[in-house]
This record gives structure tokens, sequence and C-alpha cells, in this order.
């Protein structure tokens, strides 16, 4: 366990500054998308709404990244994906299963979960939501889940023809999960099914996009290109305003009653940050910021709620004394991590964000310090 920690927290610099831009993009989205009532960087907002394309692009951001080299062993391909993904996922979804017995115990809550083996095994396969604080986490295990199936499908066949069958086949499907997902609210049994028919023609989609286009692509200009997104965006949430799907973990939220919405919004706003990350890749590769929140999205991930939920935490204590004007006491009690009070000002859903990011990274690099003590003191007993 420590030897895996290790080589996954080793590197964190991507060489790959295009997607490194991308990746920062998009993980400032799903940080400011969860901060209730604030949403403090709303990028491009108007013409993408975050809510529209941000989840889709994480999954063709691992499609890109997929290789074929991997085809050569199953079992190679298993044990690294489980290593980074899964393992990862539910090591820290024990200790957040903890963290909310405490919180129970001491009251700052008043849901008492209970740590089983469904908390900690099944319950992330199906919606991921258990334990609160790691709940936007649930992405893990269904990427962990999409991309064990592509492996096979890819084994099948390398053949265009091939590609192109199993690219419309997967667009179809997509569209198939939107309109299941809109006509039903009783099939949490169907919820991974679901997620990997929604989410598969992304990430075949991203690793597409590298093996047959992304050179081609590298030589359209990327200003025009963004201005012809813009527009065709800005006519597609004219005639369709409501183009949000705020619930992929549930598979729910689809506002549009048109099911080819998410596939469209999904590629257009992918597409369109793809070209400013091109745009802006010269200026942007070897900023300091940039490399690191792009290199802790995972961390990031897990850990953002329970970063934000401590600075809850502090402000339900002040309010104690201090009694603020419209304080909720009963939604921060009911809702851990999801009740954000910002002093009637949404300007300070900012610190709330700086604290999710920053937090993050944090706890991710005190955990890379444990391991690397403990790896030391293990060798220093071996030796022995």
């Amino acid at each position: 366990l420590v030897k895996v920690y290790i080589m996954e927290t080793a590197n964190k610099n991507k060489t790959n500054k295009k997607f490194m831009i991308l990746s920062f993009f998009g993980i400032l989205m799903v940080v400011s998308g969860h901060i209730g009532g604030g949403n403090p960087i709303n990028i491009f907002g108007e013409f993408f709404p975050i809510n529209s394309f941000f989840m889709p692009m994480f999954i063709f951001i691992s499609g890109y990244f997929f290789k074929d080299e991997y085809l050569l062993s199953f079992k190679k391909f298993f044990i690294k994906k489980s290593k980074k993904l899964l393992l990862y996922y539910l090591i820290w979804n024990i200790f957040y299963g903890i963290v909310m017995k405490i919180l129970f115990k001491v009251g700052l809550t008043t849901v008492n979960m209970h740590i089983t083996l469904k908390t900690i095994f099944i319950s992330p396969f199906i919606d991921g939501q258990q334990f609160y604080l790691n709940a936007p986490a649930w992405f893990l295990p269904t990427l962990f889940t999409v991309e064990l199936l592509y492996w096979f499908l890819r084994r099948v066949s390398k053949n265009k023809i091939y590609n192109l069958f199993v690219f419309i086949l997967f667009l179809a499907l997509n569209i198939v999960s939107v309109s299941i997902s809109k006509d039903n609210s009783t099939y949490s049994i169907l919820l991974p099914l679901l997620k990997i028919m929604f989410f598969m023609f992304f990430y075949i989609l991203g690793f597409y996009y590298k093996l047959y286009f992304e050179a081609k692509d590298e030589k359209i200009n990327p200003i025009i290109t963004i201005f012809v997104l813009m527009i065709i965006n800005s006519i597609i949430l004219k005639i369709n305003p409501n183009v949000h799907f705020s619930g992929l973990y549930s598979m729910s939220g689809f506002l549009n009653s048109n099911i080819f919405i998410p596939a469209i919004t999904g590629i257009t706003g992918i597409y369109f940050f793809l070209k400013l990350s091109q745009l802006l890749q010269n200026s942007l590769k070897d900023n300091k910021i940039v490399n690191l929140i792009s290199g802790y999205t995972k961390e990031i991930c897990m850990h953002h709620i329970f970063c934000m939920y401590s600075l809850s935490v502090t402000i339900y204590l002040l309010n104690s004394c201090f009694e603020f004007s419209l304080y909720d006491k009963t939604k921060f009690l009911n809702i851990p991590g999801w009740y954000f009070y910002l002093f009637n000002n949404r300007t300070f859903s900012i610190i709330y964000f700086l604290v999710g990011i920053f937090g993050s990274i944090l706890i991710a690099k005190l955990s890379e310090k444990i391991v690397l003590f403990i790896k030391e003191r293990f060798k220093c007993k071996k030796l022995k």
C-alpha cells in the first residue's frame, strides 16, 4: 500500500500542458459548482453552464490518456487502475465514514452514518453519496468501471469500422440513458449501468480525439474555434435554456426535455475548453499554481467538501456567540458539508473556494509525508 501511494504521488507535474490546463479548468469548476449559492468561478458560464459538460470532460480527459499498450495485459491494467482509483477511494471512504461517526458523537451533525460493508464497498458503485463529506468522489468508482469495460471494447478490435460502430453505439446508449433517467425515479439497481452508458461515450470520444483528430485539430485556429463555439452554444441556449444536468451521481437533474442535449452540450463545452487550453498553453504551461492544482485534481475531488466544511464548522461555532443574520443551524446539522453561509455576500464564496482547493492540496501533501515517514520507519525495522 505504501509503495503504491508513493508511486502515485511522486510526480505531480504533467507533461501534456494542454490537458494539464484543461484539468485545471475542470477542477476549478467542480469546487466552484459545489458552493451552494456562490459559484465564484463561473468561467464563460453564460455560454457554457458548467453542469452541462464538466463531469463528462473529466471522463474525456481520462479516455484521452488510455494507451493501447494497456491491452498487453488485463491483469496489469486492472492492478494499475485498482491502485490509482479504487484503492485510493476505499481508503478515504473509510476515513470519512469514521469522521462522520465522530461528528455525530460530538453533536456537529444529526446524521448518524453507519460504516458497513454496503457503505464501504457497494454504495460507492451505486451513487457514492454515503458519507456526505466525500460525496463528489463518486466519480472515481464510476471511472474505474468505465476504464475496465473500455479495455475489453478496445481489445476486441482496432479496426476503423469497428471503432466507428463502437462510437455510434455508445452515443446511442448515452441518449438512451438520459431518456431512461428522465422517466424513472426508482432505478438504484440500474444506476451503475446507466452511468456507464452515459459516460462511456465521452471516454471513447477522448481516446478517438487523440487517435484520429488531435494532429489535425492542433492546426485549427483556437481563437476562431472559440468564437464559433460561443455562437453555437448561444443558439442552443436560446432554443433550450435549461441544459443543466446536475445530478449525474444518481443520473438525475436532466432539466431539458430534449434527450440529445447532454451529448451536444457535453461535446461543445469540452471542445471549447480544450481549444481555450490550447490557446493558453504557452502562457500557462510553466505557471506553478496551474501545475500544482492540476497535479492534485483527484485529491481535490476527494477532499474539497471536507475542507470547506471545516470553514463551515468555524462559522457555526462563531454563530453561537454572535448570532449571524439568517444563519440556518438546522441545515448545517442536517446536511454536513453542504450548507454554505456566505454572510449575505456572494464574495465570501471565494474564501470557501480557496479553502476547498488549497486545503485539499494540504491534506494530500501531509498524506504524502506521513506515508514517506511510515516507509522510512518500515525500512529501518526491516534492516534491523
